[in-house]
């Protein structure tokens, strides 16, 4: 995993929670992700495969991992703003 898949998932909510929240367009959005992705590695990692294609290759792979990250932020950035929702709804409740 890249730094920046890393980061990613530390700034978003847990995978676990992630399961439980996403729905199904989105998680099949994901899987076909990874499937492109690893398809690309298979192809880029083959002795054959010529320099310029494996740079189309490298590009390919940096596109499908803005997709994941938008992803994945769109789900963060709906679990924030539900639990500030929460938080001021607790706040009415209280006063």
């Amino acid at each position: 995993m890249s730094n920046e898949t890393n980061e990613i998932f530390d700034a978003t909510i847990s995978y676990n929670r992630l399961l439980w929240i996403m729905d199904d367009e989105s998680s099949d959005k994901l899987i076909a992700i990874i499937q492109a992705h690893l398809c690309l590695v298979k192809e880029h990692l083959c002795n054959d495969t010529l320099p310029d294609r494996k740079e189309a290759i490298r590009a390919d792979i940096e596109r499908l991992r803005a997709e994941r990250s938008a992803i994945l932020l769109s789900f963060n950035e709906a679990e924030v703003e539900n639990q500030h929702g929460e938080l001021r709804n607790s706040c009415r409740t209280r006063r």
